[in-house]
């Protein structure tokens, strides 16, 4: 453990790479602290550390850089305190890397861990319950966890299932090869091109039953390759249709979202009873700050201009998140973003959004005849306290 912290944190600084890593694990009291000088002499000795025996004092070197990291004043004598911030902090993702040795294994959960490095010879309880600090679903992005053994775990994991659960819980329990997602994807993808062979054939789909089809299939699709894409050696490569192709259908799987969300079908189509996958469709790393990037980039006298605009567009109408922003950027990049300049762009997007905002409050008002003071005290309220309040929806109503 003392080896892997001061790798990582030799690696990380030497790389000047943005991760935050911390350590926690129990000491003996009754260790022998005889030798204490000669730790302070080696204590960045690498090779020293990995033997050194004084771990009470190598732990109060690592919760100094703790200290340092959030301003904190903890040492070995409130190991308590520091234990309940550590858990917090992590949970709050605000620590990458948590390196621990028999700690966290039971009461701890944190939905967001991904992955679960082990090197230790676990087995039976000890095992299960620590891979299961990685198994707790957050949404339908993560599924599952992630566990990379550095030793041959695979038959005390096998008998460990079997010991707590049934002889067919493996299964179900682990995920199964690579490759069997890879056939699986591209099995679903055979099924998904009778149905439509390239993406403008969405459009021709004119009955409920084949966008009913079209839909089903491509759930099945992006939640397969949810799994692929936890795999390390996930390419697209491996399966028989490009990225683009994928984001395209995308586009096309939200229109028909939409058609459903406005009211735009009969109450009695069998599109009504359909579950769309838009914890997998979301992302949240494209947001108005994404896009906005993507115009500062925009060159107006360029031959590319065009297809660049309309590429942005196209990531805009993709993402749930933006979908309604769509009109509101697409005017802006074609009206304003030609005279300003590139180091404005996030001041003046802003003041346009709040310019159309006060228009549209003001269409608002007049086509629906309220009262204008009222209405913006009750937006305001919403705004503030998430509650609607009936009297001031009265006051508004003229």
């Amino acid at each position: 453990m003392k080896k892997y912290y001061k790798l990582f944190k030799e690696k990380i600084e030497s790389r000047g790479l943005d991760l935050k890593i911390a350590t926690i694990f129990s000491y003996d009291s009754n260790e022998d602290l005889d030798n204490y000088n000669n730790y302070k002499d080696n204590k960045n000795n690498i090779d020293y550390i990995s033997n050194a025996v004084h771990s009470r004092d190598f732990l109060e070197d690592c919760i100094s850089d703790y200290n340092k990291m959030f301003g904190s004043d903890y040492t070995t004598g409130d190991f308590g305190a520091y234990y309940v911030d550590l858990a917090k902090r992590f949970k709050n993702k605000q620590i990458d890397i948590l390196i621990v040795v028999d700690m966290f294994l039971t009461g701890f959960d944190s939905k967001l861990l991904n992955t679960l490095y082990v090197d230790k010879n676990l087995k039976y309880h000890n095992l299960l319950q620590a891979y299961s600090r990685t198994n707790r679903i957050y949404n339908d992005k993560k599924s599952h966890g992630n566990i990379i053994c550095f030793r041959n775990l695979k038959k005390a994991t096998d008998d460990s299932i079997r010991m707590y659960s049934n002889e067919d819980a493996i299964e179900t329990v682990l995920m199964k090869p690579y490759i069997d997602y890879v056939n699986d994807f591209n099995e679903y993808l055979r099924e998904f091109r009778k149905i439509t062979l390239n993406v403008d054939d969405v459009d021709n789909l004119n009955t409920d039953i084949e966008k009913r089809n079209f839909i089903t299939v491509y759930n099945y699709l992006l939640r397969v390759l949810n799994k692929l894409k936890s795999f390390t050696e996930f390419s697209f490569n491996d399966i028989k249709i490009d990225e683009q192709t994928i984001e395209d259908y995308k586009s096309k799987y939200l229109d028909i979202r939409d058609t459903i969300n406005h009211g735009e079908i009969d109450k009695e189509s069998i599109l009504n009873d359909l579950d769309f996958e838009m914890d997998l469709i979301s992302s949240d790393d494209i947001n108005v700050s994404y896009i906005i990037n993507l115009m500062r980039e925009l060159e107006i006298d360029s031959p590319s201009f065009e297809k660049d605009r309309k590429a942005i567009i196209d990531i805009v109408n993709r993402t749930e998140e933006l979908r309604s922003k769509q009109d509101l950027i697409e005017e802006f990049i074609k009206k304003d973003l030609p005279i300003i300049k590139k180091e404005e762009i996030d001041e003046k997007f802003e003041e346009y959004v709040d310019i159309k905002r006060a228009e549209e409050f003001n269409n608002i008002i007049k086509e629906e005849n309220i009262d204008e003071d009222s209405t913006k005290e009750f937006l305001s309220e919403y705004e503030y306290s998430g509650k609607i309040k009936k009297d001031i929806i009265k006051k508004s109503i003229k």
